[in-house]
């Protein structure tokens, strides 16, 4: 019985520690690649470098201090957005410092572009810790949401980015 006890315990041990391990090389990765200029780039860049990123990595982590600016997200960008949010192709999941996922394959660009068009809604772009928990039902609201926005008159939407 003890034996088996040690067993076991070695293996949650080893186990453990590749985790440990896929965790910090994650980490590691995404401190080396965070390199893409919020600044000077605009959302539709951002997502060609996700889709060009895709070599052995599921998620690219935007840390605070190196994201994207206060409404950087604009109207001018969304309607490439909408047209690319069927798009299956695909890309690196966003995270951000704060998130507890480990995405276990690859996100759509579809996915990526639909959680760009809700951090324009939000006013906040990372709007969530990870863009793996932006369903494919969000996207019938989303399009409904621009439908609307672009059947407003000029004076009806307000200065803010929420409908």
């Amino acid at each position: 019985m003890e034996y088996r006890f040690q067993h076991v315990l070695r293996g949650i041990l080893v186990g453990g520690f590749f985790v440990l391990l896929f965790i910090s090389s994650i980490n590691v990765y995404s401190q080396k690649q965070n390199k893409f200029d919020f600044k000077s780039s605009t959302p539709e860049e951002f997502i060609e470098f996700l889709k060009n990123s895709t070599s052995s990595y599921y998620a690219y982590t935007i840390y605070k201090d190196y994201g994207p600016p206060e409404n950087w997200v604009k109207e001018e960008h969304i309607s490439r957005l909408i047209e690319l949010i069927d798009s299956e192709e695909p890309c690196l999941h966003v995270d951000t410092v704060s998130s507890s996922t480990i995405p276990h394959k690859l996100s759509t660009v579809g996915n990526e572009a639909m959680f760009l068009i809700i951090g324009f809604k939000e006013n906040r772009y990372p709007s969530r810790s990870s863009s793996i928990f932006v369903s494919s039902s969000e996207k019938e609201g989303i399009l409904k949401w621009w439908h609307d926005r672009q059947n407003q008159q000029p004076h009806e939407i307000d200065s803010g980015n929420n409908p």
